[in-house]
Order: C-alpha cells, then structure tokens, then sequence
C-alpha cells in the first residue's frame, strides 16, 4: 500500500509473513518442494518494503580497437540499501579492475529529483562528489527490483533442491537452483552499464542462459542470497552496446552476480549527505551515461518489458506456478494492481483512512485435508504471537463460511496490538474450485485506531465477485 510509512509496521509485517511460513511448512507432511519453497519466499519478500545487503558483480570484458585487443577483469564488491516504493537507493564499496590491479572506492546514492521527473545520481570518487540528473528509470532496472525474486526465473524453467540443507552464517537454508533468461539479469546488468561505460541500457543478456541459485532461510522463509553466473563459450563474442565511445567492440567473456540480503524493511528513507547535495555536474563524463537525452538525438528503442496478462475482457490472468491451471480476476473497484505482482501473485491495495490489500494466489489441493491445512496457517501464527514480547490483544477467529454467487466463501482471521501503537487484521479467504486447486485471498489491512477495521463479510464476498473460474 502506498501510504505505508511507518518502519515498525513494515518491520512486523514481513515478521508475520516469515514467522508464519516457519509454521506452514514445519506442519507440513514431508519435505517441502523446491516450489513450496519458492512460492512462500517469493510472497515474503514482496511484501518487504526495502532491503540492505551486498551485491558483487565480475565480469571478464574483451575489448577491440582497430586491430587491437585488450582483456579486462573488473569487480564490484558494494553494500546496497534500496527503497522499492522510491526506487532510491545506496551502494557504498570498491571497483577493482584487473588493469594495473586498480581499487577505486565508491558510494553512489541515487535518489528522485524534487519535481519527480527522474532521478538524480550523487557519486563519490577519490573523495569528490559529481552528480547527474537521469531519465526517469524503468521499475524493472531499479535496484530495488533486485528483491523481486520471480524476476531471476525464466518462465517455464525446472526449479530443482538440493537434498540436504547447508549450513549460512545467518542459519540453515535451502538450496534451490534453476536456469535464467538474461532478462532477469538486467538491473544488475544495467547497473555495471551504468557505472563502468557510457551505455544507459547496460548489458543486454536477454538471450543468454544464466545459471541461479537461490538460497532461502529455512526457518523464515526469506531469502539469503541471489547468484547468478555465466561462463566459457555461452557469453563469448555477446557484444555490449556501448554507445559513443570509440571502441569498435566490447565483448563479453564471463559474468557473475550475488545479491546477499541482510535485513527487510529496516531502511526507512535513503538520506543524502549535505557534503553530496552541493556537488557539481559530474566533469569526467564517468556518468554519462545516466544523463538525460540530448535535444535532437536520437531516443534508443526500450525493450518491452512483461506486464500481467489479461484476457479480451481486461481481467487478470491468475495461474498457479506450473502454468497448468488458470482463471481470471477482474479489477477491484476502488483498488489499484501493486506493481509487483505477478500471474502467480496478484495483489490489489486500497489506500486512503482503511487501507488494506488483497493477494491472490492458486494453490494446489494434494489431499482432502490441505484445505484445512491452509486455514490453520493464522491459528499457528497466533500461537507463535503469544509467545513474542510486542504483541497483545490477540484474537484468532475460527473458520466461517459465506456465500459469493454460488460460490461458499471460507474464511479466518487473526489481529493483533504490536508494541500499543500498530494495530493489525488479518484475513485468510478461499474457495475451493476443484478437487486440485484452491483459490486463496490473504487480506491484510492496517488501522490507525484499535479495532477500527474495514474488512468484513461484505468486502471478503466482494473480493471473490465476478471472478471466472
């Protein structure tokens, strides 16, 4: 929801979703699937709100001119901060290129400008500060897209889990990997663009391979770690487009990628430092390529990015994570389409003095009794609440059932006091549609008074309304 600002509220939230999704799966009968795993890590960390953590980036560059080669190696080692609701970030690390074995240290914030029309980018080089003003940035190249995790998985690609659990410094995960289309590779990729030549698109991966692993906490179901990699033959002669510079061509060898996150929803506001605030149009043409478009020139064409699919009517496609099985949701009146949501994920929020959101999810039914397994997801949260200091006021109402058309509507809810100031109402609905699958909506609203809550029958039923199975 967009007008979510306070940090202890956000900090809950994703300690709901990732305490509650400890119970899910220790309740669970067997090992959960490498998609089990990868639904409720990509439902926890869309609900964050922000992130820090460290990114690396290595890259192996060929680079000719006029008959001449030349190989370069070049490292990025940064601590990264990013807002998602902004786009505003911090990275702050060193650049080491292989040539004379060169350290660089940076720190780069890049935050809105103050009429909204882009971005300004403030960087620290060799203690000086330059700033350039950009184009307004595509959400998919914003740093904070990085935490999207569904964005490293090319559609269609086998997620496959490692047998045994390893052994991080933060606790016990999983290990999940995959292959990638480049596409998922393109903030970072736009980001070593950015930084290391003159090219505002970075590298274009979208046809290469990539190979990912996804390390996810087994205790909070939140990720530790995004890595990605290229190598040998797969990225030789990919040709990096580096426009006006005088290089004939720049190719690239090998590329490798690791996001490691430290904590959610503990950046409230990236904040620039007044000594950076005064800084100079950047002098050194290093940032050229995040400046805006130059009157005359000629606009590059931007790639096309996905959107959710919708069908001749307008409604949203929903699937469940094989694809197999789909049904259409139409637009909530009142309500706007987060945008993170994805097929798989589809959320609709309602801002204003009841704020609240609705995720919608297909989920697989193996066994009869999963659909109550499902409703006791909230009393097993509940339970878990008790035993937290923080938490009062706890009420748990059991599963009641309500008519949307022909469809029954079942339902339960929990709300809580945290710490006497934020007060929170949750609401697991869901309609089985077939003897396989299950149609969920995990509501979840914030009051700004105790027990003033909005959601009721009435908005659960209209949320299940008009929806085609």
């Amino acid at each position: 929801m967009k007008n979510r600002s306070n940090v202890g509220y956000k900090a809950a939230r994703i300690f709901l979703a990732a305490g509650a999704a400890v119970l899910f799966f220790t309740g669970c009968k067997g090992k959960p699937t490498a998609v089990d795993i990868m639904k409720e890590a990509v439902k926890n960390t869309n609900k964050a709100e922000s992130f820090s953590g460290k990114m690396v980036l290595d890259a192996g560059i060929d680079m000719k001119e006029s008959g001449m080669s030349l190989g370069l190696d070049m490292n990025m080692d940064m601590d990264i901060e990013a807002v998602k609701k902004t786009g505003a970030c911090h990275l702050k690390g060193g650049v080491k290129t292989g040539l004379a074995d060169m350290q660089v240290n940076m720190e780069v914030f890049n935050v809105p400008g103050e009429d909204e029309s882009g971005f300004i980018t403030y960087m620290n080089v060799a203690d000086t500060w330059t700033k350039a003003k950009s184009v307004e940035m595509d959400e998919e190249k914003n740093i904070a897209a990085l935490m999207n995790l569904e964005s490293y998985i090319k559609n269609g690609s086998r997620l496959e889990l490692e047998k045994d659990t390893r052994k991080e410094e933060g606790g016990e995960v999983y290990v999940i990997k995959t292959s990638a289309g480049g596409s998922g590779f393109g903030s970072a990729g736009a980001i070593l663009g950015r930084l290391f030549g003159n090219s505002g698109d970075g590298f274009d991966l979208k046809d290469v391979k990539m190979n990912v692993t996804f390390k996810i906490y087994k205790e909070t179901m939140l990720p530790e770690s995004v890595s990605m990699s290229l190598t040998g033959s797969e990225g030789a002669g990919l040709v990096i487009p580096v426009p006006g510079n005088a290089l004939n061509e720049v190719s690239l060898k090998n590329i490798s990628f690791l996001l490691s996150f430290k904590e959610f929803d503990t950046v409230g506001e990236i904040r620039v430092p007044e000594e950076a605030l005064g800084a100079q149009a950047d002098p050194t043409g290093i940032m050229s390529g995040l400046e805006e478009k130059v009157p005359g020139e000629e606009e590059p064409e931007e790639e096309e990015m996905p959107e959710l699919q919708k069908d001749s009517e307008g409604n949203y496609i929903l699937t469940d994570w094989e694809n197999k099985k789909k049904i259409a949701i139409p637009a909530r009146e009142g309500m706007e389409v987060d945008q993170y949501s994805t097929n798989t994920n589809i959320t609709f929020y309602k801002d204003g003095n009841q704020p609240y959101s609705a995720s919608y999810s297909l989920e697989t039914l193996y066994e009869k009794e999963d659909e109550e397994f499902y409703a006791g997801f909230k009393e097993s949260a509940k339970e878990m609440y008790e035993t937290i200091d923080g938490y009062s006021d706890i009420e748990y109402h059991k599963k009641k059932e309500i008519k949307s058309g022909d469809r029954t509507i079942k339902y339960v809810s929990l709300s809580y006091t945290y710490e006497d100031s934020l007060y929170e109402n949750e609401v697991y609905a869901w309609t089985v549609i077939d003897d396989g699958s299950l149609l969920a909506c995990d509501i979840q609203e914030h009051s700004e008074k105790k027990g003033h809550y909005a959601i009721d029958e009435e908005v659960i039923s209209e949320l299940f309304d008009g929806i085609k199975y």
